[in-house]
Order: C-alpha cells, then structure tokens, then sequence
C-alpha cells in the first residue's frame, strides 16, 4: 500500500506548487494505529451509550419493519439499506428493532472512519483526521440519525466510502479505486436519489487533479457500468419485493383496494412495471419541489442557527415532542469553531484546491437541494453538506507546521483545533441521547401490546407516524400476522375502511378521539385492553358514536 505521507508531497511537487498546509511528517505506524482505535473507539462508545433502545415511530420504525420482513419503504424504496437491515436483524443480541438501530451506529462509524483515513492521506497528519472525523461525528444531525434507525447516515457512509475511495484513486491513480468510488456512490445516489446534487463535486475533484489521474474511455465505461449496478438492483429489488399478497405490503394494497384507487402514485399508473418501479425508486413523485423564497430564506436561517452552535443554549423551534425537536434540527453540527476551521482550510489549501472544491462541491450540492426541496424536516437532508464542512475542518486542522521541535504556539494550536469536536460532544449529549427513561418506556408499552391477547383477525386504524410502529409491534415483535395496521390520511379514507372492517366482522380500533363523546364511546373504551388505550386506541366496533374530522384531526 503507498504510503499517505509521501503521496501527500508529492501532490505539490506535481502541481508545481507547494501549500503552507502541505509538509507531510511521518508518523510511527503504532501512533497512527492507536489514534485510529482511539477515535473509533470514542465514537462508537458514544454512539452504543445514546443508541434508540427499540423500535421508533414513523420513517425509523418503517425501516426496522421493512428490514425484519424484506419490505418495500415509502419511495424511494431503500432497498439496499433493507437488504443490511434483514441481516442485522438477525443477529442474537437486543430486540430486531434494536439490531436495525445498531446498524444505523456501525455504518455511522464506518462514515466517520473513512472520512478519518481520507483525510490522513491527503494531510500526512493525525490531528486533521482526528478533527475531520469527530466533527462530522457529534455534529447533532448526523449524530441523532447514526443512533436509531433511519436512511441519512446510512447513504451517507457510501458517499464518505466513495470519498475515500476517490482520495485513493488520486494518490494512486489504480482503477480498482475509481470502481470502489462508483459503487459507493451508486448505492448512495439511487438509493437516495437527493445525493445526485453532490455527485458534480467529484468531477470537479477529477478536474483538479487532471494532470494526476488518468481517465481513459475503458475506465470511464466500465466505472459508469458500476455506479449503474445499485440502480439496476434497486428497480429489481422493488419490483419482487412490492407483491400486494406479501405481509408487509398487504394492508396499504387492502386499503387502496377499499378506496377503488391504483396502488402507488397515480402519475404513474399507466406506465409499464418497469418504469413506474424506476419513478418509485428515483422518488420521482413523492418529493415536495420548488423554490418559495420566504421557505427558502427559513430554511437558510434554520441552517445557519444549526451551524452557529447557538443550538448549544436554545431551541431555534421549541416543540412538545423530543423526537420532533430532534429531526426538525436540534443542536449544533460543526459548530462555530469548526465553520473557522472551515474557511481556514479553505485559505490554507487553496493551492492544492482540489480538495477544497471537493468539500464545498459536497456542501453547495446539498444545500442546492435543500432549497429546491424545501421540507419541514429539510435539515435531516444535509448529512452530505455536514460531510463536506468536516472535510474543511480537518484541512484547516493540519495547522500549526509539524517542523522542528515541539513549541507552545503548535500545543495551543493543536488544543484550539480540538474545541470544534469537544463541544459538539459536550453540547450535543443530552439534547440528542435517545437512551432515556421516556423512551424505555414507550418500549415497555409496545412490549405490553405485543403481550396483550387481542381478538383474531383485528384491525388498526391510526396514521402513518402510528401505523408503521404498530406493524412492528404486532407483526414482528408479536408475531401476529391476522391483526391488519391500516395507515390513513384522510376522514373519508377512516370512514370506508372503518365500514369495511365492520362488514367483515373485524374488531377495530381507532384512535379515541375518533369518535363524539357518547356513553356508547365510554363503553367501547371500558372494554378496550389496557395496554392499547395507554397507547390511545379504543375497541370501537360496536360503539354507535359517529366518527368525524376536526381540525384536521379525528375526534369525537
């Protein structure tokens, strides 16, 4: 293997230039190793001490549902993330909720590990690997999406694979590396199909370093076959796996059948199976698109609080629900001293510019999206720009000079590089620690539904964010396949399903404040089993109370 110091200088001598950043030092290959344990290590504690003990609600426990029975998740799919999360959840240790979870930790550390080796091979230097990898770490945003089950981080560790993948390929200039790079960024770009914004930075990494690397017409080709690879599986994977008879498709294809509409998005109803499982898996419908200036501007101010560390001593939207506050952007990612980091690195490299246009490709790229897709959870989309920032702020860590023998300025230097990461750890640890009294009781609540005896061939009537833990909690955890979880939107879509589960015999429940406050109501919810009324549903099949909408709301 080359080494990375000596690539490092030669880098200068083959731009002709020389960067005050880049005088590589050689390390002892024992001190490179014990700091690359060291900081895994750090993370990973971390990570495992604040991991979601369980089973979650909406997208999280969607992916733990779909990764225990090879499901299909809402567009764009997921399918390679569900693919690792089936193998997960059958390893011997926790609940499958709680494997699926670990999985998010291990790709989350293997993100922050490749960004790691990066960045020791383009600086020769353990401090900017320390500083790069441990920022992007504790940032909140990517912090709070490596501890429980969700898509950011995982795609986001096949971007940094193919980061490093592509810093190896630089130094190298060996194929297999490029082919690395394109798998890697195959998988997070098709499966993830927002990450298609940041992909033009590795082109503009390629134009800086062209007269180092190479690209013929068979590298090119056959890289291109690769990246196409995750797409071509994906669109398979889909296409087997999103049969209607198959337990974790059934209910939503029963509910479109009850309401006489196509199953999947009706834009692309008319189109062959092919085409509408590529429109599936490109999220080609599902995405909210456009550019609203005053959303837009929010979401940048959103942003810049979030970068700013002011999420260290407030919320920027104070709400009720801890996990709401958390994926609406809670904490600091990179924090203030890392964003001078940043624009250090930026300055100090600005010769070997290669890099630097690479991390602000990634950070720019992202934010493009953001703002074309602007969301109310748009922050959780900026994992790749997070990756980008940390990238800087390793590069702007290889100061002070490493040259001549140890002096205080280098000690202070090497000290304030290290606030960046120490207070995005010491900031961010009870805001985003999801290992809490509150969650372990929700999980002892599921535990008690999964125990509950409910009556045979039942059905749940709840909303999305509801639907998709009670499938797990009934379908997996219980392993009663009979109980149908429907998810719906809508008060007619409650009141035709509702009609339909009466007709057919079914005991059903509804969230209890679906129903007028009727003595048959009290009734219904007098013989409703304990667990699920703490849960807030009701037994509500022979109440007479009528159901209706308010407020966007069912209630009684």
């Amino acid at each position: 293997m080359e080494s990375a110091y000596s690539s490092s200088a030669e880098e200068s001598k083959t731009d002709g230039q020389t960067a005050r950043a880049d005088s590589p030092v050689r390390r002892s290959s024992f001190a490179g190793v014990l700091a690359r344990v060291g900081t895994g290590t750090l993370i990973g504690a971390v990570y495992y001490l604040t991991v979601h003990p369980g089973v979650s609600s909406g997208d999280s426990a969607e992916i733990q549902y779909a990764s225990a029975t090879l499901g299909v998740c809402h567009s764009p799919g997921y399918q390679v993330e569900v693919h690792f999360g089936k193998l997960f959840s059958l390893l011997p240790v926790g609940n499958v909720a709680w494997r699926v979870n670990l999985m998010m930790l291990v790709f989350g550390l293997i993100g922050c590990l490749s960004l790691y080796d990066a960045l020791e091979r383009i600086t020769g230097r353990i401090l900017p690997a320390v500083v790069g990898a441990t920022t992007l770490a504790f940032s909140s945003i990517y912090w709070s999406h490596a501890i429980v089950a969700e898509a950011y981080v995982f795609y986001g560790a096949f971007l940094l694979i193919g980061l490093w993948a592509a810093v190896r390929f630089v130094f190298s200039n060996k194929a297999a590396w490029l082919y690395v790079m394109a798998v890697a960024l195959g998988i997070c770009a098709w499966d993830r199909s927002s990450e298609l914004f940041v992909l033009p930075a590795f082109l503009l990494l390629w134009l800086g370093f062209r007269k180092r690397v190479r690209l013929g017409l068979p590298r090119v080709a056959a890289a291109v076959a690769l990246f196409l690879v995750p797409l071509v599986f994906t669109a398979t994977s889909y296409m087997i796996r999103q049969e209607a008879s198959r337990l974790p498709m059934r209910d939503d294809a029963l509910r479109d059948q009850i309401l006489g509409r196509p199953r999947g998005d009706p834009r692309f109803a008319s189109l062959g199976e092919a085409p509408r499982a590529l429109c599936y898996c490109l999220a080609l419908g599902w995405a909210d698109r456009g550019l609203p200036p005053a959303r837009a501007w929010a979401d940048l101010k959103r942003y810049a609080w979030l970068l700013s560390g002011l999420g260290a001593v407030s919320e920027y939207m104070p709400l009720a629900d801890r996990q709401e506050m958390i994926e609406r952007g809670r904490g600091t990612s990179i924090g203030f001293v890392g964003i001078l980091l940043v624009l250090w690195g930026s300055f100090l490299w600005r010769r070997n510019r290669g890099w630097v246009v690479l991390g602000w490709g990634l950070f720019l790229g992202n934010l493009a999206f953001c703002l074309w897709n602007s969301r109310w959870d748009s922050l959780t989309f900026t994992v790749p720009g997070l990756a980008g920032l940390a990238l800087l702020a390793g590069l702007g860590a290889s100061w002070p000079q490493e040259t001549g023998p140890p002096s205080r300025r280098r000690v202070v230097g090497k000290l304030a590089c290290l606030i960046a990461p120490v207070f995005l750890l010491a900031t961010n640890y009870s805001l985003l620690n999801r290992a809490t009294g509150d969650e372990y009781a929700r999980l002892a609540l599921s535990d008690r539904m999964a125990a509950t005896p409910l009556p045979e061939s039942c059905a749940i009537l709840c909303r999305y964010w509801t639907a998709t833990r009670l499938r797990y909690v009934f379908h997996v955890q219980a392993g009663r396949s009979d109980i149908h979880v429907f998810n719906i939107g809508e008060q007619e879509e409650l009141l035709a399903v509702f009609e339909y589960c009466r007709q057919q015999g079914w005991e059903v429940f509804i969230p209890r404040h679906c129903f007028r406050g009727t003595p048959e109501a009290a009734i219904a919810a007098s013989r409703t089993p304990a667990a699920m009324l703490d849960f807030g549903l009701v037994q509500a099949t022979q109440a007479s109370g009528v159901i209706r909408w308010e407020g966007g709301l069912w209630a009684y």
